[in-house]
């Protein structure tokens, strides 16, 4: 009997011992599940469960990022997918984004702040792949989301609806106003054009424009108006960022512009991809001339590509390429852009040559004519430009008595 006690004292020594080294195992199973980056979000009967995490720094020319969507309802559910809040250059940069019951994937260039609009049965598990492609191994970081779709009209719904949009090409454009659709290669936008008026907006307690329906669903919005100050297109020694624009002291002035007037609407305003184009149509060794200066002063025709480099920003100015779809022109102009009480001239963001160490830019005349060659050191007005986020809604109309109001 004794020695029946013994084997069973050593039995349940062992076995107390192994439960030990299990669950020594199960805590440190829980603690490399805390300590990983994965994320997981329910949203009304969503679960999104970002796999590799929500913010990510790319630094080599490729990455994978997993992530799934799972409807808790017995209902379809309509959702979309976000990368916003770049900060870097995106130059170059494109996606590729598949699920993996779908044989089609998705490819374009990156920065754009709504990539997919998806339906998802009751049920249903979608399971997706994000590859980054970075070929010029440039670093920058975003974020992602996915966000519930809002069965409301979104703002360029209204837009849509509220206007008879014209189909056309820019060549065939001199006398035609309203809501123009225009299509480049594969990406297709709206834009108001000519001396309208029903592109108004009522944001942050300040008066601004339509400039267009970005691509994304997005909606651009010009200041109708200039801010205060004269400032210089000028490098800013002190900053290091990708991009001239970046470095300039206009730059650095509508930074501090959007934290004094819009910083406590920065939940409706998304980061969207400007462009700075700087693309190279001659260079003799000492001096630059840009594309932007021959296709808008020699062929006089605007594009909604972007030849330079692209930056995803929550604030900038408009291109010298809108301000002609908007109207504007070399010898004349008819454009809502236009405005008599306007004090002076304003920057676009598009360089048109560069001598040696001096860049100069395009700039508006408030008559709405556009000027190139302008050196970065002269002092010009500034009309900040934004876009508001592709879910925004609204009320009004568009004109001057009922300008649209965003819903808050």
């Amino acid at each position: 009997m004794k020695v029946k006690y013994v084997g069973l004292l050593t039995f349940l020594a062992l076995l107390i011992l192994l439960l030990c080294f299990v669950e020594a195992d199960y805590q440190s199973y829980i603690q490399e599940v805390v300590d990983e980056v994965a994320i997981v979000e329910v949203k009304e009967g969503l679960s999104i469960n970002y796999v590799d995490g929500k913010e990510f720094e790319v630094n080599s020319t490729e990455q994978k990022i997993t992530f799934s969507v799972t409807n808790l309802t017995d209902e379809d559910v309509e959702y979309y997918i976000r990368m916003d809040q770049v900060d870097g250059d995106i130059t170059g940069v494109v996606y590729d984004l598949s699920e993996a019951s779908q044989a089609d994937t998705i490819s374009n260039e990156f920065g754009a702040s709504s990539v997919l609009d998806e339906t998802i049965e009751a049920g249903q598990t979608k399971r997706y792949t994000l590859t980054v492609h970075n070929p010029n191994n440039q670093t920058f970081t975003f974020t992602i989301h996915v966000d519930l779709e809002n069965n409301s009209s979104h703002f360029a719904d209204t837009i849509i609806a509220q206007n008879t949009e014209v189909d056309a090409n820019s060549a065939e454009l001199e006398n035609v106003e309203g809501l123009i659709k225009v299509s480049d290669d594969t990406v297709e936008s709206y834009y108001f054009r000519g001396n309208i008026t029903n592109n108004y907006v009522s944001f942050a307690n300040q008066m601004w424009r339509i400039v267009r329906i970005n691509p994304d669903g997005t909606v651009k919005l010009i200041l109708d108006g200039v801010t205060e100050d004269m400032i210089s297109m000028e490098t800013n020694a002190e900053q290091m960022s990708s991009s001239a624009f970046e470095n300039s002291n206009v730059y650095t002035s509508l930074l501090e512009w959007y934290s004094n007037d819009l910083e406590t609407y920065d939940r409706f305003i998304a980061s969207t991809t400007y462009c700075y184009d700087d693309s190279i149509y001659t260079n003799n060794g000492v001096d630059i001339e840009y594309l932007s200066s021959y296709r808008l002063f020699t062929d006089r025709i605007p594009t909604n590509l972007c030849n330079g480099t692209s930056l995803s920003l929550k604030v900038a100015l408009l291109t010298a390429d809108e301000a002609m779809y908007a109207g504007g022109g070399i010898d004349s102009s008819t454009s809502y852009l236009n405005s008599d009480t306007f004090q002076g001239d304003w920057w676009t963001m598009t360089p048109s040559k560069r001598n040696g160490d001096v860049t100069s830019y395009i700039s508006v005349r408030k008559d709405g004519i556009l000027q190139r060659d302008i050196p970065e050191a002269t002092t010009l007005f500034l009309r900040p430009v934004i876009s508001l986020d592709r879910q925004v809604m609204v009320t009004g109309d568009g004109t001057i008595e009922h300008p649209y109001n965003i819903v808050e």
